[in-house]
């Protein structure tokens, strides 16, 4: 009977988790302050971002109060003149997001384009709300129909106003342990993600045992009795104003996202394998920026990258550096092992080596695969320190239980190092692996 109720007690929690996640919520709200001449634009308990816009020439011509966006239309002909949707002469520009004003339903009142941007920021329009054409195609995007459109006149910042209107001020939990990040758009629950414990997060709502969280482009789940709801709240990575672009990507298998904001790489989240998401924007070669669960993380781009190739080696093949213009040979590959390719020269393969590159031989290499390789690197980076090899020293993948040599690092060589391992290991990268070398066989720099 014990073991019915609590079957029970978790299909009910189900059921309830999935039938509110379906639900379509908007949590979007537009704010327009004709005092200033701004809009802003609020999704998922954030500002997202401000505007300047224009508005009536006189008080009474744009109307105050709550309003809804009803329609949405590219390239609105201006009827009154003739004019053409898209014509650069239009006074609405292309995009025209219509409000449920004063009796009229989108057909009158509406936020919209200009074909003269130096009237932004003025009080210049016979009742509309007027921005940038850029400004507007991005907002047009991002909006949905039925949103929240607030006019008013006040000397408030924007968040004040926001709260004053009812909208939901953005709530937090820390995980007290390891959280499995949830999407259930296909009925049932797929794993997207982990979350770490003693990590702080906002979530946009809570449903039965469910917190929602935002995660990408969409809204996710994590278990909420593994959390506890804090207030006093300092996450130095929290979101404010990064938006993610239209690209994304997907890890090869799970990737750590990590928060720079201390000086140092905090990991916070992961992404699981094999699933899209979207980014901010590069960061550097080696970085995408991202925002997960509302905090703002940094990816390492070989962790999704999967155009890369690989080499096997058909024979032991030097590693030379030619950065002073000279071959000259700092290290050797292993016969039959596999390597990631960075890039081709000729007849050379273009290979990462310590903290720039090195070069091999094609014709002594065959085309690989890298589908039995345990040791790609995913989430490490060089650290600071370095050591100076003190004879030809090996480094050995460690990935099957037995130390298995796969490079070599000429006697005399300055290596940056990843980080300790153990006593006696330092751990390296060498061609997109991961590696360790033993300490007696370096002198740290």
């Amino acid at each position: 009977m014990k073991r019915l109720l609590i079957i029970a007690i978790i299909f009910s929690s189900l059921f309830i988790f999935n039938g509110t996640s379906h639900a379509s919520q908007n949590n979007q709200l537009i704010i327009i302050n004709k005092s200033t001449n701004e809009l802003a634009f609020f999704d998922h308990n954030q500002l997202v971002k401000t505007f300047p816009i224009a508005t009536g020439r006189t008080d009474s011509l744009t109307p105050e109060g709550t309003f809804k966006i009803v329609n949405k239309i590219k390239n609105r002909p201006y009827y009154k003149d003739g004019i053409p949707g898209g014509d650069p002469q239009n006074p609405l520009g292309d995009r025209w997001l219509g409000l449920d004003a004063r009796g009229t339903y989108g057909t009158t009142y509406a936020i919209h384009g200009n074909n003269n941007p130096n009237s932004i920021g003025k009080y210049v329009s016979a009742g509309c709300v007027r921005m940038h054409n850029e400004d507007v195609r991005w907002l047009f995007e991002q909006v949905i129909l039925e949103a929240k459109v607030i006019i008013t006149h006040s000397d408030q910042d924007f968040s004040t106003l926001a709260l004053s209107y009812g909208y939901q001020s953005m709530h937090f939990f820390q995980a007290d342990q390891d959280l499995t990040v949830y999407d259930n758009r296909k009925g049932f629950l797929e794993k997207v993600g982990t979350l770490y414990k003693g990590q702080v997060y906002p979530f946009v709502s809570t449903s039965g045992n469910w917190h929602k969280i935002q995660f990408g482009k969409i809204e996710a789940f994590v278990y909420a009795p593994a959390t506890s709801v804090i207030t006093d709240v300092k996450v130095a990575n929290l979101n404010n104003k990064k938006l993610n672009s239209t690209r994304t990507i997907t890890p090869m298998n799970d990737a750590v996202v990590y928060d720079n904001t201390s000086g140092s790489l905090v990991p916070f989240a992961t992404l699981s394998k094999d699933i899209s998401y979207p980014i901010v924007a590069d960061y550097g070669p080696n970085w995408y920026e991202v925002v997960v669960a509302g905090r703002v993380g940094y990816i390492y781009k070989i962790s999704t990258d999967r155009s890369k190739k690989y080499f096997k080696t058909n024979e032991t093949v030097s590693v030379y550096d030619n950065s002073t213009g000279t071959l000259v040979k700092v290290g050797e590959l292993v016969e039959g092992q596999v390597y990631q390719i960075y890039s081709d020269y000729g007849n050379w393969h273009q290979i990462e080596f310590g903290n720039g590159y090195g070069y091999v031989y094609k014709l002594a290499t065959s085309v690989a695969d890298s589908s039995n390789l345990k040791n790609i690197n995913t989430n490490y980076t060089n650290s600071g320190k370095t050591f100076k090899t003190i004879n030809d020293a090996m480094i050995y993948d460690n990935s099957s239980g037995s130390l298995v040599p796969f490079a070599r690092i000429t006697n005399g060589e300055i290596y940056p190092i990843v980080s300790d391992y153990a006593p006696n290991w330092y751990r390296v990268l060498v061609a997109g692996r991961v590696g360790y070398i033993h300490k007696k066989d370096v002198e740290q720099g």
